[in-house]
């Protein structure tokens, strides 16, 4: 039996910053990270290789992942502050946008601090 890959068709659940279904989009926005592979950028796991010192490949890669899943994070949220911390997550190794910084800021502001 051959395993069809579902990856492509998953869609994107919208957030439209209500504190209360945080854990929820949170959860399903990190699983449709998983099956489009930036779930290791997004967490902050795997981090930007050193241009200098390692595989020019591997650095674009990166990029590439991690610029689809900053803009995975801007069209996902219907917000104004939402939108406003994912557009401030720049670093000048990142100018286009850190998909980590965007989403630890995220959390900072959405998840509960309590059980």
């Amino acid at each position: 039996m051959e395993m069809k890959d579902f990856s492509k068709d998953v869609k994107l659940a919208t957030f439209k910053g209500k504190r209360d279904d945080w854990r929820m989009w949170s959860t399903k926005f990190f699983a449709f990270a998983a099956f489009r592979e930036f779930n290791e950028i997004l967490s902050g796991e795997k981090k930007l290789p050193e241009e200098g010192s390692t595989n020019a490949d591997e650095v674009r890669r990166f990029k590439k992942l991690n610029n689809f899943g900053y803009y995975c994070l801007n069209y996902a949220v219907e917000d104004k502050i939402c939108f406003s911390l994912i557009d401030s997550a720049r670093t000048d190794e990142l100018p286009e946008g850190d998909c980590a910084l965007a989403w630890k800021l995220l959390k900072e502001k959405y998840e509960p601090r309590q059980a």
